[in-house]
């Protein structure tokens, strides 16, 4: 039906090999951070999610968990519908407990879709208090 949401279903915890397409997606947006160091940091240092719908990943990210906040490290993907818009709550949802989710972008579209969604700018992060 025209107008209604497209709901998700199936987000997953992934590992190494399930992240690494995403990351390298995301990477070609670093700007100016050196993606293969930034790159082996998230891996690391990070928890991954990917969103599937039937079976089909749609778009991952990863989270770097703080005391007060969830700050997204990278998110890529492609879908028929706004994955920004289901990717924020999707996160948001999961950062229940903290105080703000943030993350750094240099991309003026997606810093005005965040915007739509209560994040405040402040430099080149993005940060939402819940």
């Amino acid at each position: 039906m025209a107008g209604d949401k497209k709901v998700i279903r199936n987000v997953c915890q992934v590992g190494r090999a399930e992240i690494l397409p995403f990351l390298q997606t995301a990477a070609k947006f670093c700007g100016e951070i050196d993606p293969e160091n930034e790159k082996e940091s998230i891996l690391k240092n990070c928890l991954h999610f990917v969103v599937y719908e039937d079976e089909k990943p749609l778009f991952g990210y990863s989270l770097e968990v703080g005391r007060t906040e969830i700050f997204i490290t990278q998110a890529a993907g492609k879908a028929d519908f706004d994955i920004v818009d289901h990717g924020l709550q999707i996160i948001e949802s999961q950062a229940r407990g903290f105080k703000s989710v943030a993350f750094q972008t240099i991309r003026r579209g997606l810093v005005r879709k965040a915007k739509k969604y209560g994040y405040l700018q402040d430099g080149k992060i993005l940060r939402k208090w819940l």
